[in-house]
């Protein structure tokens, strides 16, 4: 007789270890990106906490990336 917690068809345990397995890399991207790390720890919420990091990743500006500037070309 098998234990269904630790059974893979289990949806919860893949959320967990995919939220566990994907938050180094989240770190470290929100660290290169120029900002705090702390929001890549919201995918540890359930249903909503990769569309959060992701949001939070996505919609500031990035102080690691410097701004363009339009050049004005000669006429």
């Amino acid at each position: 007789m098998t234990c269904p917690v630790l059974s893979l068809a289990n949806p919860y345990l893949l959320y967990w270890l995919f939220a566990v397995f994907s938050l180094l890399p989240l770190w470290r991207l929100f660290r290169r990106a120029g900002l705090k790390p702390y929001p890549a720890l919201t995918v540890f919420i359930p249903l909503l906490g990769f569309a959060v990091a992701l949001s939070c990743l996505g919609f500031p500006r990035w102080p690691a990336v410097p701004v363009k500037v339009k050049k004005k070309g000669k006429r």
